[in-house]
C-alpha cells in the first residue's frame, strides 16, 4: 500500500467525528477568539478579538482599526470518559461494559477495533475532557464577515503570509483532555489493538497492510517522553511523541466559504 501522509490522514479521520476539526499538533495556546490560519496541522494564532491588547501579553499582530469584540458567555462543558469512532467497529469490550465501568479503570486494558475501510478514526478518552465553546452567534458572525478583510491584509502585511478568504479562522471552541487519551487514524481494512497499561503508556498493533496515525496522552510516570518518542517511530505512521496535558485536540471555528453565485459567507465548523 503506497505511504499516506499522516498529519492529513488524521486530521481528515479525526475531524469525521463531528466534535471537532482535530490538529495534527496539538497545543494549549489557542483560545476561543483567536483568529488566525492553518498550516501544516498547527494553529498559528494572529491576534484575540474578545481581549484587550494590555490585557493579553501575547497579543500578535494587531491590524489598523482592531475592534475589542464584547465578551460572549462561553459554556464550559465536562465529557465523561468515551469512545468515538468512525468507519470502525469496537470487537471487545462491549461498549457499554466500557461505558459503565466506573473510574477510575482497572489496569492493564485491551481494546479491539475493525476498520471499515478508507479513512477510519477512534477517540479513546480515560479521563474527562472539557469542551469550551460560544455557541453560534449572529454577532460573532457579523464581526467576522465585517472584518476578515482587515484581517486578512494584516496577516499579508505584517506576516507575510498570503492568505486567501477561506484560510482565515475564528476560534469559537476547543477541546482540551488530560493525561490519558489516545487517538488513532486509520487507513485500509482490518483490525488493530489498542493495550493501555497504568505505568508503560499504550502500545497499538494493526494488521499487515493498514496504515495508521496516533496521539497519545501521557500514560504514568515512569514511561519518559524519549521512550515514548522511539515507541511511536516504530509503530506505523507517527511522527510526534507524547502530547502533554490539557493540550487543544480539537477546535470550533468559523470561516467563509465561497458560493457558486454572490459573496461569501460566514459558516461555522463543527
Amino acid at each position: 500500500m503506497q505511504n499516506v501522509d499522516p498529519g492529513a490522514l488524521y486530521q481528515k479521520a479525526m475531524s469525521s467525528l463531528g466534535i471537532g476539526a482535530a490538529l495534527w499538533t496539538p497545543e494549549d495556546r489557542v483560545e476561543i477568539g483567536d483568529v488566525g490560519y492553518f498550516h501544516h496541522g498547527s494553529f498559528i494564532r494572529m491576534f484575540n478579538v474578545m481581549t484587550p491588547p494590555h490585557e493579553y501579553p501575547n497579543q500578535g499582530t494587531l491590524p489598523d482599526d482592531y475592534e475589542v469584540l464584547e465578551n460572549k458567555e462561553i459554556v464550559k462543558t465536562e465529557v465523561k470518559p468515551m469512545i468515538k469512532m468512525k468507519n470502525v467497529s469496537l470487537k471487545s469490550p462491549s461498549l457499554s461494559d466500557y461505558t459503565s465501568e466506573p473510574t477510575p479503570f482497572a489496569f492493564p486494558k485491551r481494546f479491539r477495533f475493525v476498520a471499515n475501510g478508507g479513512p477510519s478514526a477512534v477517540l479513546l478518552t480515560l479521563e474527562d475532557a472539557v469542551v469550551e465553546e460560544i455557541k453560534p452567534d449572529p454577532v460573532f458572525e457579523t464581526h467576522f464577515m465585517n472584518n476578515h478583510r482587515l484581517w486578512i491584509s494584516a496577516a499579508r502585511q505584517y506576516l507575510s503570509q498570503v492568505l486567501h478568504e477561506e484560510d482565515l479562522v475564528l476560534i469559537r471552541g476547543h477541546t482540551k483532555i488530560n493525561s490519558r487519551w489516545v487517538a488513532i487514524a486509520v487507513q485500509g481494512s482490518g483490525s488493530f489493538v489498542v493495550e493501555v497499561n497504568q505505568s508503560n503508556g499504550t502500545s497499538v498493533t494493526c494488521d499487515k497492510g493498514l496504515q495508521y496515525a496516533v496521539h497519545r496522552g501521557f500514560l504514568g510516570t515512569t514511561t519518559t517522553a524519549r521512550e515514548l518518542h522511539n515507541r511511536n517511530i516504530l509503530e506505523g505512521l507517527i511522527s510526534t511523541p507524547y502530547v502533554e496535558e490539557g493540550q487543544c485536540l480539537l477546535v470550533k471555528y468559523y470561516c467563509m466559504k465561497r458560493r457558486l453565485w454572490g459573496s461569501p459567507k460566514v459558516v461555522s465548523v463543527a
